[in-house]
């Protein structure tokens, strides 16, 4: 057999950048050097009408993602308003925006304008919202100053008269304010209330005015919600100014609050050893009731506000066991309060259902016989999945499985995080502002694990009660399990992270921190980033990737087709960025981007500095020379995606490795022939050597014998 050749072909060693590859890359930079830098954008306006003073923040009217600012119409100097410049990294509520934009609720302020500008103060691009400027002080603080509580008639009159219509008006418009709360209520001849756009449904309401399956859950992990919590909420505001500031000091731990709520309910908790009129005692009866279906509406509400009494009975007590289950000194009477206690005592949890003491409690004292068959299967399923038994992954879904059994309506709970489905998203994306890596891939699990199907098998609700976009949520979760293991450029956790929350704007640092809400501001952002950034990355990293996969709604990894066999182009970030960048180039109308394409020029060179061929290398170069100053990325894609120019640098390329290996073979081969000679050679030698003293010691045998006669 021949032996192999003593060097590689020249793919196969190391890079060396071409002459033609240095001349390229020289023309393209002075190319950009010529180009025309895009005018900076003016700052501080929104539609040329609301000047945003940076200078006079108003730190009182901030909320969870967003600071305040002073505004000053143009139009009219006299009117008081405000904006909210929001935080680029966590989604506002952009259904909120599309229903509220322009439209006037009495006793509420309106949304003047919500556009993203560039702002000087932070010199970035936030998303900005104008508000009129609520005037007075907010309740909370008006009822710590006050010696005693707010009078019925106070109440009924300025706060759930004004309130319940809101909220009727709100539910016309499919929402849920979930802000509803002392702190963002604001009185001063009248009440007036405050915004409900910059964060995630009911991120910073108080556990106290959410019902309790959205007080278990993570702030950010809540989800939309229904008018029905809105209702909710402004009953427990009618008991907190009723009875003053103490009402809410005296419950000062969440876990113990929505413990006894679930086991004696809402409107026992809240009420318990407090003496309220038989008027208020209706309005509490009616708005605290923990079936959204048995709650009030803006017509129960609105005939209370004008005297009508309605004698309402208490609501009735969650359904109890015959006797109670006891997790160390702790008792439980009910499925709901027993799935809080088991959360809180997770590390016991497992030990109860694999045990079975749980499951016979569930089916011997409860009546929910269902319940226990749904948990003997969830614990016999696991188990069967593993003859060593359960490592601490499959006792945590075990358990996870089991509480979503016992409580429907809770949040999805692994440990030390709770998430309703809605809430996925919303959640995803303040774990990853805050780099809590732990809790991310937690989260990931809940939908590796397809849990949210289980939840959703469980509802009992009527449709009219589920939340909002539930169906295409499930449907979202289905396709991120498929994107999470897809982890090319536009897919991953990146891809999940937009696909979940399409009013996110782009999280690359590419950016500079500027907002971008969708793909037309990001490609204006990156152009405007070319000037400093143009000799150093490459435009796009994953997060770009993903923005532009999950907008255009991408089902496969980007590539340049024709170059699919070979794959060392046809997959190279270089060719892979070209394509993205198009595509997001073609579908946000944008007609010339000569920055940001001879950037991504000056970065394409490289890549096909890789082509076997010279003579393609020269014409590409040529090419891209030719066509970068233009700003239209299509016509970068033409030139390199050409099936004929994959087939002569792949035909070529092919053709001269194998003329490589079979010189290197007729070499291999002369060398043996002459290395056969040479040993022919020297066999020959050696036996006429010998011959030769064989000869000569005959003949000088011979010799001495004649002689010697």
């Amino acid at each position: 057999m021949a032996a192999a050749p003593a060097t590689q072909p020249a793919s196969d060693q190391e890079h060396r950048p071409s002459a033609e590859f240095e001349g390229a890359r020289s023309t393209v930079a002075k190319a950009f050097d010529r180009a025309e830098r895009p005018p900076p954008p003016r700052a501080d306006f929104l539609g040329g009408q609301y000047l945003v003073r940076m200078n006079t923040p108003l730190p009182e009217l901030n909320t969870a993602f967003a600071k305040a600012y002073a505004v000053q119409d143009e139009k009219d100097h006299a009117r008081a308003l405000y904006a909210l410049v929001c935080d680029p990294k966590m989604p506002v509520r952009s259904n909120a925006v599309k229903a509220l934009l322009g439209v006037a609720i009495p006793h509420m302020v309106s949304l003047l304008a919500a556009a993203s500008t560039e702002l000087s103060g932070i010199n970035a691009r936030r998303l900005v919202l104008v508000y009129e400027r609520p005037r007075g002080s907010a309740l909370a603080s008006i009822l710590a100053e006050r010696a005693k509580p707010f009078p019925e008639s106070f109440i009924s009159e300025h706060v759930v008269a004004p309130l319940g219509a809101i909220i009727d008006q709100l539910s016309d418009l499919g929402l849920c304010h979930g802000r509803i709360n002392p702190n963002n209520i604001f009185f001063a001849d009248e009440i007036t209330l405050g915004e409900c756009i910059s964060e995630p449904c009911g991120y910073s309401q108080p556990f106290l005015f959410e019902v309790p399956e959205r007080a278990q859950a993570a702030p950010a992990g809540k989800g939309e919600s229904a008018p029905p919590q809105d209702v909710y909420a402004l009953g427990v505001l009618a008991a907190y100014l009723r009875m003053g500031a103490h009402f809410a000091e005296a419950r000062t731990s969440a876990e113990a609050h929505i413990g006894r709520a679930l086991g004696t309910g809402s409107y026992d908790t809240l009420t318990r050893n407090i003496d309220f009129s038989d008027g208020m005692t209706d309005l509490l009866r009616g708005t605290l009731h923990d079936n959204p279906h048995e709650r009030w509406t803006w017509e129960e509400i609105n005939l209370w506000t004008r005297g009508r009494r309605f004698n309402m009975l208490p609501p009735g007590a969650p359904s109890a066991g015959s006797r109670p289950f006891f997790i160390g000194n702790e008792s439980f009477n009910h499925l709901r309060d027993l799935a809080q206690g088991l959360y809180m005592h997770w590390d016991l949890t497992g030990k109860l259902l694999l045990e079975g003491t749980l499951i016979r409690w569930v089916d011997l004292t409860t009546g929910r016989k269902d319940v226990a068959e749904h948990l003997r299967r969830a614990v016999a399923t696991l188990a069967a999945a593993s003859s060593r038994g359960l490592n601490p992954a499959q006792v945590d879904e075990m358990i996870t499985r089991c509480l979503i059994i016992l409580d429907p309506l809770a949040p999805i709970s692994v440990p030390g995080l709770r998430v309703h489905v809605m809430g996925l998203g919303t959640l995803l994306a303040d774990l990853m502002r805050l780099e809590a890596n732990d809790k991310i891939q937690a989260l990931l699990e809940i939908i590796n694990l397809g849990l949210a199907n289980l939840w959703a098998d469980l509802q009992k609700r009527k449709e009219d009660q589920l939340p909002v976009d539930f169906t295409s949520m499930l449907w979202k979760l289905d396709r991120a399990r498929m994107v999470l293991r897809a982890q090319g450029l536009g897919f991953g956790l990146e891809r999940v992270l937009y696909d979940l929350n399409p009013d996110l704007g782009c999280q690359s640092p590419l950016l500079g921190g500027h907002y971008a809400a969708n793909v037309r501001e990001m490609l204006t952002i990156l152009e405007r980033a070319a000037a400093t950034r143009f000799r150093g990355e490459a435009p796009m990293d994953r997060h770009i990737a993903a923005f532009i996969a999950s907008k255009l709604n991408l089902n496969r990894p980007p590539e340049l087709s024709e170059l699919h066999d070979l794959p060392k182009f046809g997959k190279h970030k270089a060719f892979v960025t070209l394509r993205l960048l198009e595509q997001a180039q073609e579908a946000s109308g944008l007609s010339a981007l000569p920055n940001l394409t001879l950037w991504v020029a000056y970065h394409l060179l490289e890549a096909t500095d890789h082509f076997h061929s010279a003579s393609l290398r020269k014409q590409a170069f040529t090419g891209i020379e030719q066509l970068a100053p233009k700003g239209h990325l299509r016509p970068l894609v033409e030139l390199l995606n050409q099936r004929a120019f994959a087939d002569m640098d792949l035909g070529g390329y092919n053709d001269a490795v194998v003329s490589y290996f079979r010189m290197g073979e007729e070499i291999e081969s002369y060398k043996t022939r002459t290395a056969l000679r040479m040993r022919a050679a020297a066999v020959g030698n050696a036996a006429a050597r010998q011959i030769a003293a064989i000869v000569l010691a005959g003949t000088v045998i011979f010799l001495a014998g004649h002689y010697l006669r």
